[in-house]
């Protein structure tokens, strides 16, 4: 069984307007376009609807190339952006490339919505890839570490819709994922000529580590998100389209051909 999908709340284009993903049933036609993209838009009848619990799921934004023609001051309307809760293993389609699951796409890589704009992956992980969501002590909101950084900062996201909520950081994941080098400063003490150690001072150099996730114990309410994602599969073309502007994705069937 593949366990690939979106979170309740995703939106889908269906022929009536846009619906959760979760509400679809069966026989309802959804925007589509065949899988190689040398076609029009269609809609096509979904023909089977699927459940997956406790998936892990990813953070994924998307930027749309029209949003570099705005000012400034316009660029924090998070509804600009396509915001995506999904498995690391949904396929999206990226000019150039073909086909990609969402743990493949790399900071850059170009998609393309229903209106055939593109829009690009900003990868927010240190390595610019998806981003892992971790649990948090309130109800469906969940905390993405700023990985870039060497302290406890990060947001706050909305579990049900993508969003983010706030700025700020969160003691218990950091504690897990950060581990202090507590000897960093003494090392450069000792490597520095003897008279300036007095007034030595260091900036920006590394006083610690992040840990991969997977190696860390963690508590039944701790530790990477995991909830019950939808997908469906599209008769014919296999391909729908998400968010509310209406992004490019492969649907659950896996039999993918190379592009």
């Amino acid at each position: 069984m593949n366990k690939l999908g979106f979170t309740a709340g995703t939106l889908v284009h269906k022929e009536t307007g846009l619906v959760p993903i979760e509400q679809l049933k069966i026989g309802d036609k959804v925007l589509s376009k065949p899988a190689e993209g040398l076609s029009e838009l269609v809609y096509k009848p979904v023909l089977r609807t699927i459940v997956t619990k406790n998936a892990p799921v990813f953070f994924a934004t998307f930027t749309p190339e029209s949003v570099d023609d705005l000012p400034f001051e316009q660029l924090t309307n998070h509804n600009l952006y396509v915001d995506l809760l999904c498995t690391a293993n949904h396929p999206f389609w990226v000019r150039g490339i073909g086909w990609k699951t969402a743990a493949e796409l790399s900071r850059g890589n170009t998609t393309v919505l229903k209106n055939n704009e593109f829009a690009f992956f900003e990868g927010g992980s240190e390595e610019g890839g998806i981003e892992v969501i971790f649990k948090t002590d309130r109800n469906a909101v969940g905390f993405i570490p700023n990985f870039y950084d060497q302290s406890n900062n990060g947001r706050f996201v909305d579990l049900e819709t993508g969003r983010t909520l706030s700025f700020g950081g969160y003691e218990p994941v950091f504690k897990k994922l950060f581990v202090e080098d507590t000897d960093w400063k003494q090392r450069l003490l000792e490597q520095t000529p003897e008279a300036l150690r007095d007034t030595a001072e260091f900036y920006n150099f590394r006083t610690g580590f992040w840990q991969d996730d997977s190696g860390i114990d963690w508590s039944e309410n701790e530790g990477p998100v995991t909830t019950t994602v939808y997908n469906i599969e599209v008769a014919n073309t296999h391909t729908y389209f998400v968010g509310k502007q209406g992004l490019w994705v492969y649907d659950s069937n896996l039999n993918i051909k190379p592009s």
